[in-house]
């Protein structure tokens, strides 16, 4: 059984090392720093001629990084990390899922978000993947 793109992405850049705790679905309270990878709407669905059905889809994602109050480079370096390590995925499968993915493609630089009402910088990117449905 297919997992979602988000647990898939979680688990490659857990693997990475270095990003400290990365909650999917929601950019929490607490700790100061931490990560968040948000599932959002993606692209229509591709299909193929001779395929019953859709045979590609194209999700979406936002990381987000968060550091300690006025720190604004060490969630930079956290994005720009995680932003060159998904940019160099190659297709295939991601860490242990089994759907297999074409491209994982960063759609800009990590850029600021701004600072949250505890003036921590929030910095991110946003991401497509396509990926056959099994």
């Amino acid at each position: 059984m297919s997992t979602t793109p988000g647990l898939e992405i979680l688990a490659f850049l857990t693997g990475l090392g270095g990003l400290g705790t990365i909650y999917l679905g929601i950019m929490a309270a607490t700790p100061n720093t931490l990560g968040a990878l948000i599932e959002y709407g993606g692209l229509a669905p591709d299909y193929q001629f001779g395929t019953v059905g859709i045979k590609y889809e194209t999700p979406a994602l936002q990381l987000m990084f968060r550091g300690e109050p006025g720190n604004y480079s060490a969630p930079m370096a956290k994005a720009r990390i995680a932003y060159k390590a998904l940019a160099e995925l190659q297709p295939g499968t991601i860490s242990s899922g089994s759907a297999i993915y074409l491209t994982v493609k960063p759609q800009q630089p990590p850029f600021s978000l701004g600072q949250d009402s505890n003036l921590r910088y929030e910095v991110g990117f946003n991401i497509y993947c396509t990926k056959e449905i099994a």
